[in-house]
């Protein structure tokens, strides 16, 4: 039993470890892939920045404000919002936009992914720019994001993202910063694994139809890599959000590994034709991710057999429940592996509520307020 049990928590800690500390130290060793490179062009690509936005009142205001200057230091640029049927006075202050920014209102709620396929289907636009609503970033970046899309080996390009606030900062930016790291040695190797919602760029003919229950980012930009294009993160790019608070990870964490797992079975047929590379990378960073929160189960409650069998038991299940309570009640240190545990096992969660057929229709943006 001992034996088992110690098989049992060594195989779970090793898989649990893997995707964030032993797959990063793999790739550092991979040889660099060249770096992006524009080629002159005989015309100019048209883009469109397209936003979906439901009950985004509070950040408006600013979005507002910054997509004015982006109109002045970017006049080609078009611009589209969606408001998706809002409860609070989202169509309202859209409709003082002005500035040549495009509104469009739902009468009744659609969702994000099905907002922007109805944004994209009305575009002519070349270069795609998808951004959430609450997202703070200049100008410049968003020129500087198009100019990897000059290179006509990349289909998509996502900036990087910093969380602001004290609603998640522990666990938001160790969890941010680790994240950053993978998807830039990803790039530097090639290809990261699809792109994060915040702000990304993707080439129109390489946008796919998929159903509205895969994963609204993870899955259109995956796309361009099927495709044989190169998916990137920009290092020099970077927007800001405020973080939301750590009592939303779970259900946050939740909807991502449900709409991931529809899109992973969508796009599993595919996988297999991808690079050797590109596949390590999909198992490494995706699937056994998406299970940590088995990993972890499995490792907790083997150290716990073992505790019994020693005769420690009550002890250790005492230490453990003690350290939860305290986590649970935002006590530090506990509360930043409690965070990380809760949005582990709210993603495998989310998983197995997509492997049993059912599915999140329902947009709810998480914010910070």
């Amino acid at each position: 039993m001992e034996i088992l049990l110690g098989l049992l928590l060594a195989g779970s800690t090793l898989l649990l470890v893997y995707p964030f500390v032993l797959y990063p130290l793999l790739l550092a060793c991979l040889p660099r892939h060249d770096p992006p490179a524009a080629r002159l062009r005989p015309d100019t690509p048209r883009c469109a920045l397209l936003i979906a936005a439901r009950n985004e009142a509070a950040e408006l205001p600013e979005l507002l404000r910054r997509l004015r200057s982006l109109r002045r230091a970017w006049p080609e640029l078009r611009i589209t919002i969606w408001n998706d049927a809002s409860t609070d006075h989202t169509g309202r202050l859209l409709d003082t936009a002005g500035g040549g920014i495009a509104v469009r209102h739902a009468r009744q709620p659609v969702g994000k992914a099905a907002a922007l396929r109805a944004m994209i289907d009305g575009e002519e636009a070349d270069l795609l720019f998808l951004m959430d609503a609450n997202i703070r970033f200049c100008p410049g970046d968003l020129l500087a994001l198009r100019r990897y899309l000059d290179d006509p080996g990349i289909g998509a390009a996502a900036a990087r993202l910093v969380q602001d606030g004290a609603g998640n900062s522990r666990i938001g930016r160790f969890y941010r910063g680790l994240e950053d790291r993978i998807r830039l040695l990803e790039t530097a190797t090639g290809s990261t694994m699809g792109c994060d919602g915040a702000l990304w760029a993707i080439r129109r003919a390489l946008y796919p139809r998929f159903a509205l229950a895969e994963a609204d980012d993870f899955r259109p930009s995956m796309e361009a890599l099927l495709a044989g294009r190169r998916v990137v993160m920009a290092e020099d790019v970077h927007v800001r959000e405020l973080a939301p608070p750590d009592r939303r990870g779970f259900a946050r964490a939740f909807r991502i590994g449900c709409g991931a797992w529809h899109a992973h079975r969508s796009i599993w047929p595919r996988i297999g034709r991808l690079s050797r590379l590109d596949r390590f990378k999909y198992v490494s960073h995706k699937l056994v991710r998406w299970f940590a929160g088995l990993w972890l189960v499995l490792a907790l409650a083997a150290a716990l057999g073992l505790a019994v069998v020693a005769g420690w038991g009550a002890m250790a299940a005492g230490v453990l429940g003690v350290a939860a309570v305290l986590g649970a009640a935002g006590v530090f240190p506990f509360s930043a592996p409690w965070g990380i545990g809760v949005q582990m096992l709210g993603t495998t969660l989310g998983v197995l509520h997509a492997m049993r057929g059912r599915a999140l229709h329902r947009w709810t943006p998480v914010r910070a307020r």
